[in-house]
């Protein structure tokens, strides 16, 4: 990507002489911001048991229909699994952590209202090492 940038460095000209890659790069050099806030692609995984299939069902319906995206705007990947007749896991992929601790809260209050349904819920994230999609793979909204 910043190969990529640098070839059209006449589109980031700055202040006459400095381009909008080297003052990133000076920044990320002088740790004034991590590299993971601008360049890391990172995931959440919600891993919840309900309390029973029927509370799963409801769980579910409370995502479809579009209104998955419509909490989770700022996700790149918004994915749902029923891994079991009572348990659910969701994955949502952020373009950065930053961008992912930005709706923390939503999140929060989302599971805040659905939680007469959960018997427990286990929160994992991280770095997404590999990220590949199939172009043209058919796999989309259901």
């Amino acid at each position: 990507m910043i190969t990529s940038i640098k070839n059209h460095s006449n589109i980031f000209k700055f202040i006459g002489f400095l381009d909008l890659v080297e003052i990133v790069e000076f920044f990320i050099e002088y740790k004034l911001i991590p590299q993971t806030e601008i360049f890391m692609t990172f995931a959440r995984i919600n891993n919840v048991e309900l309390n029973s299939e029927s509370e799963a069902d409801t769980f579910i319906s409370n995502f479809t229909s579009g209104k998955f995206r419509e909490i989770f705007p700022e996700a790149e990947i918004l994915i749902s699994i029923r891994t079991g007749p009572s348990s659910v896991t969701s994955v949502s992929v952020y373009k950065n952590k930053k961008t992912a601790d930005s709706v923390a809260e939503r999140r929060n209050s989302t599971i805040e209202g659905l939680k007469s349904l959960i018997k427990s819920l286990a929160l994992t994230e991280g770095k997404v090492e590999i990220l590949d999609l199939k172009k043209d793979s058919g796999v989309g909204t259901f």
